[in-house]
């Protein structure tokens, strides 16, 4: 048969104003603005997290387009999960090789990763980037119902 689980912790969070800069040479913590939904309330758009309201297994997912990408060789940028202000898992990387510029390949690009984590209740998960391509760029902003930088939540068991 169906099982239905309304208060099953859900959610999809995003950004919906003005871009996100990330500054090269440092790890930025991504905020987002606005939600689609959230059940019980568990995403905190004021400090940009989702805090697990029980113990289990939740499956988490970000994605973030990035633009104004400059014309700099080399370097790195990488996409992390954090629980409770530290690294847990690194859920996207693009690593441009010396003498290839992330702005003379891309003009824009996305990055997508998710990871199954085991939280606790009360823990706390935030999406982070690490630039170290050179130049500054930006986490685009939805535009109507379209989300180009989000994170979303499911509790598994």
């Amino acid at each position: 048969g169906i099982v239905s689980k309304p208060l099953q912790p859900s959610f999809r969070s995003y950004r919906a104003t003005s871009g996100n800069t990330i500054v090269t040479g440092a790890t930025t913590k991504i905020a987002f603005t606005s939600e689609r939904h959230d059940v019980n309330a568990d995403f905190d758009t004021t400090n940009n997290r989702f805090v697990a309201p029980v113990d289990g297994r939740y499956l988490i997912t970000v994605g973030v387009m990035l633009y104004g990408i400059g014309t700099t060789n080399g370097g790195r940028i990488s996409l992390y999960l954090y629980v409770d202000n530290s690294s847990v898992v690194e859920v996207g990387r693009y690593t441009a090789g010396s003498g290839e510029g992330f702005g003379t390949s891309f003009v824009e690009f996305s990055f997508t990763g998710s990871s199954i984590l085991d939280l606790d209740a009360s823990e706390y998960v935030e999406a982070f980037i690490y630039n170290n391509s050179g130049a500054t760029v930006t986490a685009n902003y939805g535009a109507g119902t379209v989300d180009y930088t989000y994170m979303t939540g499911e509790k598994l068991s």
